[in-house]
């Protein structure tokens, strides 16, 4: 069967390629805004709104309510690694089976990535 594609099928695979891991993988490549004292209180603050029933007020994680919740002051044992590419996308996506994702409720990528300077802040207890 001949198809009039504007494009030969032997460069359509690479596209398709491309497109599938930019579909797939939508984290990757974005860049971080920087870190500043005032991305950090937005995450402090976040962090005690949202993440204190599962992960203690402390971050870690010694809280009856769920049993794997990650000791977010141990960055060695992060379920999914711990480089900023790593917490933002467990944190926007979620993680496991209890933790949600939560890019949409926070509003967007912004708080997510305050969220991920707050918790590094965490690392030195």
């Amino acid at each position: 069967m001949q198809h009039n594609f504007p494009i030969s099928p032997s460069r359509l695979r690479p596209a398709l390629a491309v497109l599938c891991l930019g579909v797939l993988s939508p984290a990757l490549g974005q860049d971080a805004p920087a870190v500043d004292a005032a991305s950090i209180e937005r995450g402090a603050q976040l962090f005690q709104q949202h993440c204190t029933a599962c992960h203690g007020h402390d971050g870690r994680a010694q809280v009856d309510v769920i049993a794997d919740a990650t000791d977010l002051t141990a960055p060695a044992y992060y379920y999914n690694g711990s480089t900023d590419q790593d917490m933002f996308n467990s944190i926007a996506d979620g993680a496991g089976v209890a933790m949600p994702g939560w890019r949409g409720p926070l509003g967007g990528d912004a708080p997510v990535w305050d969220l991920v300077y707050f918790v590094k802040t965490l690392w030195s207890q």
